[in-house]
């Protein structure tokens, strides 16, 4: 079995499927946590997550996002936000947030990074180098970039959201079915949340053998806590 998971505003969107492309329709689920997410995809060889895993310290950029950033240059660079320093993940609210960003980095990070801060905290409060080896990080746009062979137009869009699905009907069966389910789920997940889950799944079947499609190129690196700083797609 093979999962792709990725952040909602109901806490986290799970696809997971035996096979990709997938032979079975893919099983869905919301989790509250991420201790949830782990519990549901036990049984899964691999996991790959839309959310950074393996914090920096203090100023330090990723490798693995600025190779990312420039993968996206002329796309939508603005679909990757670098990931936070480890030490502003006990921040509990924005104030507190950006006095410790500053604090680390020498100046104040955009809004988009705080409101993904908790589900950050989740996933790196429940990882471990052990886990790493099953679950690890993947970047939506970065993946529908290698299924397509180009660049697709914002998710946010009609026409982006068509070409997710054109590339998707190939190998995800029933898929208008699937994602009739996010009738079902209202504000808790929305419609590109499903789109990338489903596509994570290729992105976990492929981190399983010896995938180029991993930043950075070269040897990875690590966080304070034995992490590795990659990005697979």
């Amino acid at each position: 079995m093979f999962a792709g998971v990725d952040a909602c505003k109901g806490g986290w969107i799970v696809a997971k499927a035996a096979t990709w492309p997938c032979r079975k329709i893919p099983c869905l689920a919301v989790c509250q946590d991420f201790r949830g997410v782990l519990e549901f995809a036990g049984n899964c060889e691999r996991v790959a997550v839309d959310i950074p895993i393996g914090l920096p310290s203090s100023s330090h950029i990723r490798l693995c996002d600025l190779e990312a950033k420039k993968m996206l240059a002329g796309h939508n660079p603005a679909a990757l936000f670098f990931a936070p320093p480890h030490e502003t993940i006990s921040a509990k609210t924005p104030d507190e947030f950006q006095m410790l960003y500053r604090r680390a980095c020498g100046k104040g990070a955009g809004l988009p990074v705080w409101r993904f801060l908790p589900k950050v905290r989740d996933a790196n409060q429940s990882m471990n180098p052990f886990l790493q080896r099953r679950v690890v990080e993947f970047h939506p746009e970065l993946a529908w970039m290698r299924l397509a062979g180009r660049t697709l137009e914002s998710k946010h869009t009609q026409e982006g959201v068509a070409e997710r699905k054109k590339l998707l009907r190939e190998v995800v069966p029933e898929l208008e079915c699937i994602l009739r389910w996010k009738d079902r789920l209202g504000r808790c997940a929305s419609l590109d949340d499903i789109l990338d889950a489903l596509v994570g799944i290729s992105v976990a079947k492929a981190s399983l053998h010896d995938s180029p499609h991993r930043l950075p190129y070269g040897n990875s690196e690590f966080d304070k806590a034995g992490l590795r700083m990659e990005i697979w797609y």
